[in-house]
């Protein structure tokens, strides 16, 4: 992470052209899928036949919780330091499948990708540092999370669709519909230079009468594709009770249109899920704790952008 809160531009785009190659070697080479051909079902069911060959089972569990007590989707296991002698992979059913299906072949990239370092079951293995070095596990997950991006959305199919489509966010959303939104969304964020594009996603906590008791804003920025990402001033758009994210955060229904922030207008697209799930495990409180929540993922471009786009 850059001095700023955010990933610089040239990182991000160095990340992108290297994992395209990880992807190529270490997974689309050895099952032989063609790109642009292979559903997202038919991928899926190829990884869970490698993982069977290499001798990885995969688990459903509803006690997977990371050290602070917070839920977490997945678990990856080696059951010793050659990442080729099996293991276990745990996925948390409470989680809805497209988080889960992403959160396999999340966990698939870890084993398959040479360079990166295992993370051992037990505490006492040698290279047990790397669970301890916040630095490189961050580097990690980002590498991993790019490269399970490419594999299950390639850039190049990604693009076409944005193109042939006039950036109909919603049709692009049907075509992916396997995969959750904030994956979409925020890739799409990552990959189009054709234009600068702002990104937000926010939490809203609820208490146990359904009452939204706080928001937490999860990513705010706006990336030109040049220049590194900068905040987006999403306090601003909800505080607008004309903007799409305000009319969704009142309505909880999805919602896009055009509006003026700041004196610039965009034309932006807001998506509300409601009374989503997640639990917690209180260090001095016996059990699980349920908690409430919704979600509201914002992505959009300038207006004169969106209306040049619809010419083309």
């Amino acid at each position: 992470m850059e001095p700023n809160g955010f990933i610089s531009h040239q990182r991000i785009q160095d990340e992108i052209y290297k994992s395209i190659s990880t992807v190529d070697k270490y997974i689309i080479q050895p099952l032989n899928i063609n790109k642009n051909q292979i559903t997202f079902s038919q991928l899926t069911k190829l990884i869970c036949d490698d993982l069977k060959k290499m001798k990885f089972d995969i688990m459903k569990s509803d006690n997977l919780y990371n050290d602070d007590g917070h839920s977490i989707p997945g678990f990856l296991g080696f059951k010793t330091k050659n990442r080729y002698d099996g293991g276990v992979i745990k996925l948390n059913k409470n989680y809805p499948n497209s988080i889960l299906i992403e959160t396999l072949i999340h966990e698939y990239i870890h084993i398959k990708d040479e360079t990166l370092p295992l993370l051992p079951i037990e505490e006492n293995e040698v290279n047990s540092q790397a669970l301890h070095d916040k630095t490189l596990l961050e580097n990690v997950e980002f590498h991993v999370r790019i490269c399970a991006n490419i594999l299950i959305m390639p850039p190049k199919i990604l693009l076409n669709e944005l193109s042939k489509y006039k950036y109909n966010i919603d049709k692009i959303l049907s075509l992916n519909k396997d995969i959750d939104k904030l994956s979409v969304l925020k890739w799409i964020s990552l990959i189009d230079r054709n234009f600068p594009c702002h990104f937000a996603y926010i939490l809203f906590d609820k208490n146990h009468k359904n009452e939204i008791v706080d928001m937490n804003i999860e990513e705010t920025y706006t990336y030109d594709h040049i220049s590194n990402p900068k905040e987006f001033d999403i306090i601003t758009v909800l505080n607008n009770k004309y903007s799409a994210a305000a009319m969704a955060c009142s309505t909880k229904n999805n919602v896009q249109k055009a509006s003026s922030i700041n004196g610039m207008d965009y034309y932006c697209f807001s998506y509300y899920e409601k009374d989503l799930i997640k639990e917690i495990v209180y260090e001095k409180k016996p059990g699980k704790t349920k908690i409430k929540y919704d979600r509201l993922i914002i992505i959009g471009w300038k207006k004169s952008d969106y209306e040049y786009i619809q010419k083309i």
